[in-house]
């Protein structure tokens, strides 16, 4: 948990992280830190859903019909537009 309070300056970060070979637990931290704002994200659209679906039954099987559709096509347009500029 050293890795916590490193230096503002890019360089001294660098070169500490290097010296102490704690690269690694920086990115791990690093990585808890996204994964715990993605629970607490999932956790709070998920109370949104929840409040909908109890109050709101027919609006919500609505939206989730139109959010499927939405997603699944710009998961599609993603998909062709990053497997278009790896194959470049």
């Amino acid at each position: 948990m050293g890795a916590l309070c490193l230096p503002e300056d890019e360089n001294s970060k660098n070169q500490l992280l290097t010296n102490a070979n704690i690269d690694y637990l920086y990115n791990s931290v690093k990585a808890l830190s996204y994964l715990l704002l993605g629970v607490g994200i999932a956790f709070g659209l998920s109370l949104i859903w929840f409040g909908l679906a109890h109050f709101l039954p027919k609006i919500a099987v609505w939206l989730a019909i139109i959010l499927a559709a939405v997603l699944l096509l710009l998961t599609a347009i993603i998909f062709f537009i990053a497997s278009s500029t790896h194959l470049a």
